[in-house]
Parts: structure tokens; sequence; C-alpha cells
């Protein structure tokens, strides 16, 4: 359990055979629900829209939200992988930095 009392996490195992039984055994989420034990039938209808809208990507989602200091890294990390080798020296390094306080900003708005 996390987050306000009551809240639980699911398993991607039970999330997985959730959308399975609605996708292909054409089971209601009603049914779903309660022969999974999961408490509200509208937590599986979302999360078969998920599917639907993510595909196989839905499950693989981490949960919560990212710390800041992983945000601007990540940013950085993907900007140096889009340059050629030759050009990663310590006199990007500034350059990459200002990007991605401007990317940070950006997002944040």
């Amino acid at each position: 359990m996390s987050g306000r009392k009551g809240m639980l996490y699911y398993r991607v195992e039970i999330k997985r055979e959730a959308v399975r039984l609605v996708l292909e055994e054409h089971l209601t989420y009603a049914a779903v629900a309660a022969k999974l034990e999961i408490r509200k039938a509208e937590r599986i209808e979302a999360w078969v829209g998920m599917y639907r809208r993510e595909g196989e990507a839905f499950f693989d989602k981490p949960i919560g939200r990212p710390l800041k200091s992983q945000g601007r890294e990540a940013g950085v990390n993907v900007i140096a992988r889009a340059l050629p080798i030759s050009q990663a020296s310590t006199l990007i390094t500034p350059y990459l930095n200002k990007i991605s306080d401007w990317y940070e900003n950006l997002i944040h708005l």
C-alpha cells in the first residue's frame, strides 16, 4: 500500500491478466474485478484503455513521479547520445547543461 489510506498498487501480472480477461475472454469489468479481487471495476477499465493506447509498453511504465534529478540527468543523457563521440568533450558540457535547464523549464510550464 502507498499513497492515501487504502490505496493499492497492483502487480503487473494482475494488470496483464485483467486486460487479457476483458479483451480475450470478453468478461465484463465487474466480473474481472470480482474474479481477481480488485476493489473497483473502473480501475480495470482504465488499464484496458491505457493498454489500447500504449500497447505492451503500458505494463513497463514505472509507478509514481520521477525525481527531479532523474529528469535532468535523463535530458542531458538523451542530448549527449545524439552527438557524435568526437564532439563529446568538456567544451560542450556547459551547453548541454543550458539545454537541459531550458528543457526542464519547458516541461514544467
